[in-house]
């Protein structure tokens, strides 16, 4: 319960609670800021569930976090291993000190305030940083049998909500395009790295999916693709991708090969290499700011633009839903209005 009283100029609100025995009080320059205040501690009471933490008190949540990834991480899909690797190392660099009791609703919304406010992130990448502090806890819980507290991340969320509303969880959508004549300097580069770009602008592959694919994978004569391991397999009742290339893509392929008929095609490990390989040509180039992941984004519009339905779009690029398609398609105005009149 929280009441407001005047002094002077000033208003000193105060917010007890008789379950949990504790008053809290603090003093601001308008009433406006001291009722904002009084809300915030109010719903950080509600939120908040009270347990008995155990040896919680004593458990380092950065241990489980390595745990989590030696346990779980590493047995995921290569891309997600290594994406989710490198979020667990900076959450461990970022979380040190902390204790597994420690991870409730109110130091989540702390931590998301932080990277907002101080670090300057966007709710996207935070969103993924606590999605993962979620994973470690529902783990520690069921799988190693450690108390915690279940609803952190949850109502740390709505915690953050209530008490920062300057700070707004928005999604980014990046629309970073690629113009004519960054596409010429990379077409003309002519080395390994220029025509994986050129490839992925063909046909819209994850940088995963280009890494794995083999010379055997193609068929040239029918211009298909095979594509065995996908990132949402576990959506669909097989393993994988068939699809048609076009006939640039095709002679991107052969030049790649080079008269090599079995192996891997690109000959990149993994696809930090790829992203590694890309940042040095662009550095070369002088393009700035161009992702290699914007060449999805790129490939989508343009297959969009060549008069492809949905479905058929979606079937090349490997989407399982429209919402999540629609983000890579960044159809220009300009280039609707032939169609439109």
């Amino acid at each position: 319960m929280a009441f407001f009283e005047k002094r002077g100029t000033k208003t000193r609100a105060v917010v007890n609670s008789k379950a949990l025995k504790k008053r809290k009080s603090k003093t601001f320059d308008t009433e406006l800021e001291a009722r904002e205040w009084a809300k915030g501690i109010e719903a950080e009471i509600t939120l908040n569930i009270h347990t008995d933490m155990g040896d919680s008190k004593n458990l380092m949540f950065t241990a489980l976090l390595t745990q989590y990834k030696d346990e779980v991480t590493v047995g995921k899909t290569d891309t997600t291993r290594d994406v989710e690797g490198g979020r667990i190392d900076s959450l461990v660099n970022r979380l040190d000190g902390y204790m597994l009791a420690d991870i409730d609703s109110t130091m989540v919304s702390g931590y998301i305030r932080h990277r907002m406010s101080k670090d300057k992130v966007c709710w996207d990448t935070v969103s993924k940083e606590i999605q993962i502090i979620g994973y470690v806890l529902e783990a520690a819980s069921i799988a190693w049998k450690h108390s915690v507290h279940a609803s952190a991340v949850k109502d740390g969320i709505k915690l953050f909500d209530v008490t920062s509303k300057s700070l707004k969880r928005k999604p980014v959508c990046r629309d970073r395009t690629l113009t004519d004549d960054e596409f010429d300097l990379i077409k003309a580069r002519g080395c390994k790295h220029s025509l994986v770009a050129q490839f992925a602008i063909e046909t819209a592959m994850r940088r995963s999916e280009i890494c794995r694919i083999r010379i055997e994978d193609l068929n040239t004569e029918t211009q298909v693709l095979s594509i065995p391991v996908s990132k949402n397999d576990h959506n669909q009742a097989f393993a994988g991708r068939k699809i048609g290339i076009s006939k640039r893509a095709l002679a991107i392929l052969n030049e790649a090969a080079n008269g090599r008929t079995h192996g891997s095609l690109f000959q990149l490990d993994t696809p930090e290499k790829l992203t590694r390989g890309w940042q040095w040509i662009r550095g070369q180039l002088g393009i700035e700011d161009l992702r290699f992941h914007d060449f999805r984004h790129e490939a989508t519009t343009r297959l969009f633009a060549k008069g492809l339905s949905i479905d058929q779009v979606a079937s090349i690029t490997g989407h399982t839903n429209w919402k999540m398609l629609s983000r890579y398609t960044h159809q220009k105005p300009k280039s609707l209005v032939a169609l439109l009149d």
